[in-house]
């Protein structure tokens, strides 16, 4: 069982896998707050966010997560327009990132 200090913003489960978007980092600290675990609990990767607009400065750090019929859809909050994508496991990246809402 994991266990986090803060609950998490996210949780989704597919393929044997779980992504879990930790709690929104604070200014300043790194902003890769979203994590794919493998079903023993074993971390498979951190997810990196896309750059926003403004730039990897302007990213504030991934805001949830929902699947869809291909897999997991995961949420970047930045300071000026949110991102969404699809994620690369082997990456650890989001793939066909658009602007969200």
């Amino acid at each position: 069982m994991k266990r986090f200090g803060v609950a998490p913003q996210a949780v989704v489960a597919w393929g044997g896998r779980v992504l879990v978007v930790e709690a929104m980092p604070s200014d300043g600290a790194p902003k890769d707050n979203a994590v794919v675990f493998d079903a023993d609990g074993a971390e498979r990767v951190r997810l990196r966010p896309p750059p926003a607009e403004g730039g990897a400065r302007d990213v504030v750090g991934f805001y949830t997560a929902y699947l869809d019929e291909s897999g997991p859809v995961v949420v970047v909050a930045a300071r000026v327009g949110d991102l969404w994508g699809r994620v690369d496991l082997r990456a650890g990246t989001l793939v066909d990132v658009r602007t969200w809402r």
